[in-house]
C-alpha cells in the first residue's frame, strides 16, 4: 500500500470541497460510501476532473488506513442546519475512528446530490443489480442473481 498522510474524505464532495482539496495538495481516499456509492458515482469523478491523485476503498478498509497512519486528515462533507450536523450513513463511525487514532477531522458543507438517479440504495446490491441471495446480506457467499 503506498499511502501516505492522505486526506480520507467522506460524504459527498462540494466544489468548495475540491478546492479545499487541491490547496491540501494531498493524495485523496476516496471511500465507496455504501449503499449509494457516493464514492464512486459522485466523489470519484469530481476527483479526477480536479485531477487530484487518489485512491479508492471500501468502507471497511478506513480503519485499516487510520491505524497505518496513513491519513493526515479526515474530512467529512455533511449539512450543518439549526445546529445540528447531517451527515451521510457511517459519517459518527469515521468521525469516531479519526478521533481514536488522533486524527483531525474537518467538517465541510456537503455537495448537491440527487439521490433518486442512483442504482444502489441497500448493500445487497452493485450497479443496481443483486449480489447477494434473498435473506444472505452479509454472507460471504455474493453471487450475482440478477442480469
Amino acid at each position: 500500500m503506498n499511502i501516505d498522510k492522505a486526506v480520507l474524505i467522506w460524504g459527498p464532495v462540494s466544489k468548495e470541497g475540491v478546492e479545499y482539496l487541491r490547496f491540501q495538495r494531498r493524495q485523496v481516499i476516496i471511500c465507496e460510501n455504501r449503499p449509494y456509492l457516493l464514492g464512486l458515482k459522485h466523489n470519484k469523478p469530481l476527483i479526477e476532473e480536479a485531477k487530484l491523485r487518489f485512491t479508492y476503498c471500501t468502507d471497511n478498509t478506513i480503519g485499516h488506513l487510520l491505524y497505518k497512519k496513513a491519513v493526515r486528515e479526515a474530512v467529512l462533507f455533511c449539512e450543518k442546519q439549526d445546529g445540528v450536523i447531517k451527515g451521510l450513513s457511517g459519517s459518527l463511525y469515521v468521525w469516531l475512528l479519526a478521533r481514536i487514532h488522533h486524527i483531525p477531522v474537518k467538517l465541510l458543507q456537503e455537495g448537491e446530490v440527487d439521490l433518486e438517479g442512483f442504482l444502489d440504495k441497500d448493500a445487497g446490491t452493485l450497479d443496481g443489480k443483486k449480489v447477494v441471495k434473498k435473506g444472505l446480506i452479509g454472507h460471504p457467499a455474493y453471487e450475482t442473481i440478477e442480469g
